[in-house]
């Protein structure tokens, strides 16, 4: 039972200080005490039109579902800033190259490059910010790859620390970069084209057609019934339209960021 905080700390480390660069244990403390005062607060409200039990039982509910829900808020973070990060990247990897081949320092050019690209800018600002602090390089470019995680974003800060090191040209690495990331959206937009022929039909047949049909059925049988009540419509009225906004939703969430 003692070690089950600690292999807890250990899987949500890294996530909590990516996401909100504070400690796994101030985490985990702020959301069992969130999950403890609430539940108790549940309970009480539960307490007025419930038995005990019933009370007791949607405190340990709220307290269940706040933990679950602590678990996966920074990995949604980290999704989050992924989506962000990667609608952006490329955008900011081609303005790197034109002002490098103007002319501008590496130092200068981050500068620049802390505005204008929303997730991107905010982590090569930081980044900029701790190399003007006389920070060594190794802890600047450390800090900056907890902070995120996309791949290509990685790849950059490697491209730029070496940059910073040996002060060679970036401009045949930087062209590399830009193409991985340009053929990385098309084979997103390719696949997603694919999946977007399986999830039309799945939206017409699971949102459309047996709604459609249902209702139908459920008018029918009203007529049969001589205007009395039938049991389910409301609630199966509610069900299709929330099937709808399900699948507009997974559909909306599955499209690729285009730049």
């Amino acid at each position: 039972m003692i070690r089950a905080p600690r292999v807890l700390l250990q899987l949500i480390a890294g996530e909590v200080r990516s996401a909100y660069g504070i400690s796994p244990e101030r985490y985990l403390f702020r959301a069992v005490s969130v999950g403890l005062l609430g539940g108790a607060a549940f309970t009480a409200l539960l307490s007025l039109r419930a038995s005990e039990e019933a009370a007791v039982a949607g405190g340990l509910a709220f307290l269940l579902l706040t933990l679950l829900a602590a678990r996966a808020l920074p990995r949604a973070r980290m999704a989050a800033r992924v989506a962000a990060a990667d609608s952006h990247l490329l955008l900011a990897v081609r303005e790197l190259g034109l002002l490098l081949k103007a002319g501008y320092p590496l130092q200068d050019a981050l500068i620049h490059l802390s505005r204008g690209h929303g997730e991107v800018s905010r982590q090569l600002g930081l980044l900029a910010r701790d190399i003007e602090s006389a920070r060594p390089l190794g802890e600047c470019f450390g800090a900056a790859r907890m902070r995120t995680s996309p791949q290509a974003l990685l790849r950059l800060l490697s491209l730029l620390e070496g940059g910073f090191r040996s002060g060679s040209s970036l401009e045949v690495s930087l062209n590399a970069l830009v193409s991985d990331l340009a053929n990385d959206q098309r084979s997103r937009i390719e696949s997603y084209t694919r999946e977007l022929n399986v999830w039309s039909m799945a939206y017409l047949l699971l949102a459309v057609a047996i709604p459609t049909i249902g209702a139908v059925m459920l008018l029918v049988l009203g007529a049969f019934a001589a205007g009395a009540e039938i049991p389910g419509f409301h609630l199966f009225v509610i069900g299709s339209i929330g099937m709808q906004v399900l699948m507009l939703m997974t559909l909306r969430t599955r499209r690729p960021v285009v730049t």
